[in-house]
């Protein structure tokens, strides 16, 4: 059903005041775009499972872009997600398939210190690692070895309790190296990446749903 309710969220659009309703055999979607101000809205997205049938939606990743811009949001027990500050004109939404989270340490009293971190995506199909050198770049790398994502593109993002790390976020492409299918990206950002958090920071990476489907 979480498969359904990706391809059905792949094809949604919405602009500013709009709704769309959109249902499968397993499962309804409901999107509502409510303006904000001049340059931004709000989408709140409802996943409902029919019949009664239990999904687990709990912290699934939740992806809208508007304007090239990406808002990250987590689905709820129930389904439901807010996703504030996108971009006032019509928007994609995506519920990734491969994705992850990793916790990482706060990075503005980290640098200048070795640490690194490890994990998987959900499905186990993506691996990635993020580290600080004693210099302070910041490390990121991610590896496959499932070829149906040979040549995709993985998007990342460090957000710190809803604070987006603007200089830690980009995409890594797997290129092939002998068995597997490896990325890395590297970066030396400012002190101060972002306001201060709510949460423990974490990276958040994913393979949006169009690009898995096109590869596989």
């Amino acid at each position: 059903m979480i498969g359904e309710a990706s391809r059905l969220l792949t094809d949604m659009r919405v602009a500013p005041g709009e709704s769309a309703i959109a249902a499968g055999r397993h499962v309804r979607i409901h999107v509502v775009a409510e303006r904000s101000s001049e340059t931004s809205m709000r989408v709140l997205v409802t996943c409902h499972a029919l019949g009664q049938r239990d999904v687990d939606w709990q912290g699934r990743l939740l992806v809208v872009e508007g304007a090239g811009r990406e808002r990250l949001a987590r689905l709820d027990a129930r389904g439901q997600a807010a996703v504030r500050g996108v971009a006032a004109e019509s928007c994609r939404l995506d519920l990734p398939i491969v994705w992850g989270a990793l916790p990482v340490p706060d990075l503005r009293s980290s640098r200048r210190r070795r640490w690194d971190r490890s994990g998987s995506s959900q499905d186990g199909t993506v691996s990635a690692t993020i580290g600080c050198t004693q210099k302070g770049d910041i490390l990121i790398g991610v590896r496959t070895h499932d070829r149906s994502l040979a040549g995709t593109a993985v998007r990342f993002r460090v957000e710190e309790g809803g604070a987006v790390g603007e200089r830690i976020r980009g995409d890594v492409r797997l290129e092939e190296r002998a068995d597997e299918w490896k990325g890395r990206w590297s970066c030396r950002p400012e002190i101060g990446l972002a306001a201060e958090g709510t949460s423990d920071p974490e990276l958040l990476f994913w393979v949006a749903t169009a690009a898995a489907k096109k590869d596989s």
